[in-house]
Protein backbone atom coordinates (compact mmCIF):
# COMPACT_ATOMS: atom_id res chain seq x y z
CA UNK A 1 0.00 0.00 0.00
CA UNK A 2 1.24 3.42 -0.73
CA UNK A 3 1.05 6.49 1.68
CA UNK A 4 -1.76 7.99 -0.12
CA UNK A 5 -3.80 4.81 0.93
CA UNK A 6 -3.61 2.78 -2.16
CA UNK A 7 -3.14 -0.60 -3.40
CA UNK A 8 -1.64 -2.06 -6.63
CA UNK A 9 -2.94 -5.35 -8.10
CA UNK A 10 0.53 -6.35 -8.23
CA UNK A 11 1.28 -6.21 -4.12
CA UNK A 12 -0.46 -9.67 -3.71
CA UNK A 13 1.72 -11.00 -6.21
CA UNK A 14 4.50 -9.28 -4.46
CA UNK A 15 4.23 -10.45 -0.77
CA UNK A 16 3.58 -14.05 -2.16
CA UNK A 17 7.05 -14.13 -3.65
CA UNK A 18 8.24 -12.75 -0.55
CA UNK A 19 6.95 -15.38 1.43
CA UNK A 20 7.50 -18.25 -0.67
CA UNK A 21 11.36 -17.04 -0.98
CA UNK A 22 11.85 -15.17 2.78
CA UNK A 23 9.58 -17.00 4.95
CA UNK A 24 9.84 -20.61 3.37
CA UNK A 25 13.05 -20.24 2.00
CA UNK A 26 12.97 -21.66 -1.37
CA UNK A 27 15.36 -20.19 -3.59
CA UNK A 28 14.05 -17.69 -7.09
CA UNK A 29 14.88 -20.54 -9.42
CA UNK A 30 12.74 -23.05 -7.40
CA UNK A 31 10.02 -20.46 -6.84
CA UNK A 32 9.98 -19.78 -11.31
CA UNK A 33 9.38 -23.71 -11.67
CA UNK A 34 6.01 -23.72 -9.76
CA UNK A 35 2.86 -23.47 -11.72
CA UNK A 36 1.71 -20.40 -10.69
CA UNK A 37 4.66 -18.44 -11.79
CA UNK A 38 5.93 -20.83 -14.77
CA UNK A 39 6.04 -18.03 -17.94
CA UNK A 40 8.20 -15.90 -15.66
CA UNK A 41 12.12 -16.20 -15.32
CA UNK A 42 13.68 -16.02 -11.73
CA UNK A 43 15.40 -13.30 -11.98
CA UNK A 44 11.81 -11.53 -13.44
CA UNK A 45 10.52 -13.08 -10.13
CA UNK A 46 13.13 -11.67 -8.13
CA UNK A 47 12.49 -8.64 -9.36
CA UNK A 48 9.08 -7.56 -8.44
CA UNK A 49 9.72 -8.81 -4.89
CA UNK A 50 12.28 -6.62 -4.73
CA UNK A 51 10.93 -3.51 -6.52
CA UNK A 52 7.04 -3.98 -6.54
CA UNK A 53 7.45 -3.23 -10.23
CA UNK A 54 6.90 -5.31 -13.33
CA UNK A 55 6.71 -4.57 -17.40
CA UNK A 56 2.91 -4.83 -19.14
CA UNK A 57 4.08 -7.79 -20.99
CA UNK A 58 5.38 -9.15 -16.84
CA UNK A 59 1.97 -8.12 -15.60
CA UNK A 60 0.01 -9.61 -18.64
CA UNK A 61 1.70 -13.23 -17.64
CA UNK A 62 0.50 -13.24 -14.01
CA UNK A 63 -3.11 -12.40 -15.26
CA UNK A 64 -2.98 -8.61 -14.23
CA UNK A 65 -3.87 -5.54 -16.68
CA UNK A 66 -0.71 -3.79 -17.97
CA UNK A 67 -1.20 -1.05 -16.47
CA UNK A 68 -1.23 -0.28 -12.81
CA UNK A 69 -4.41 -0.09 -11.71
CA UNK A 70 -5.11 1.83 -8.76
CA UNK A 71 -7.74 1.44 -5.80
CA UNK A 72 -8.42 4.40 -2.79
CA UNK A 73 -8.94 3.38 -0.17
CA UNK A 74 -11.11 6.68 1.05
CA UNK A 75 -11.97 6.32 4.29
CA UNK A 76 -11.91 8.41 7.40
CA UNK A 77 -9.47 7.69 10.02
CA UNK A 78 -12.11 5.39 12.42
CA UNK A 79 -13.37 3.35 8.95
CA UNK A 80 -9.40 2.84 8.38
CA UNK A 81 -8.67 1.67 12.49
CA UNK A 82 -11.79 -0.91 11.88
CA UNK A 83 -10.84 -1.96 8.65
CA UNK A 84 -7.30 -2.58 9.96
CA UNK A 85 -8.94 -4.38 13.28
CA UNK A 86 -10.94 -6.62 10.57
CA UNK A 87 -7.47 -7.51 8.70
CA UNK A 88 -5.86 -8.73 11.76
CA UNK A 89 -8.71 -10.57 12.86
CA UNK A 90 -8.22 -12.61 9.37
CA UNK A 91 -4.75 -12.64 9.65
CA UNK A 92 -4.12 -10.56 6.77
CA UNK A 93 -2.81 -7.33 5.86
CA UNK A 94 -4.37 -3.86 5.35
CA UNK A 95 -3.49 -4.49 1.65
CA UNK A 96 -4.39 -7.97 1.10
CA UNK A 97 -7.43 -7.06 2.88
CA UNK A 98 -8.12 -4.06 0.16
CA UNK A 99 -6.86 -6.33 -2.72
CA UNK A 100 -9.48 -9.10 -1.61
CA UNK A 101 -12.12 -6.52 -1.79
CA UNK A 102 -11.95 -5.10 -4.79
CA UNK A 103 -11.22 -8.69 -6.32
CA UNK A 104 -14.81 -9.74 -5.01
CA UNK A 105 -13.29 -12.23 -2.93
CA UNK A 106 -14.54 -10.39 0.35
CA UNK A 107 -17.61 -8.25 0.73
CA UNK A 108 -18.51 -5.89 4.24
CA UNK A 109 -22.21 -5.94 5.42
CA UNK A 110 -23.85 -3.94 7.72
Amino acid sequence: MTQNGTVDALDSIRKRLKALHDGRGLSWRVIAQRAEFSDLSHATLRDIAVTGRASASTRRKLGLPPERIRIAADVTAAQRDALHALAAARGMTWSELCRALADGELALTG
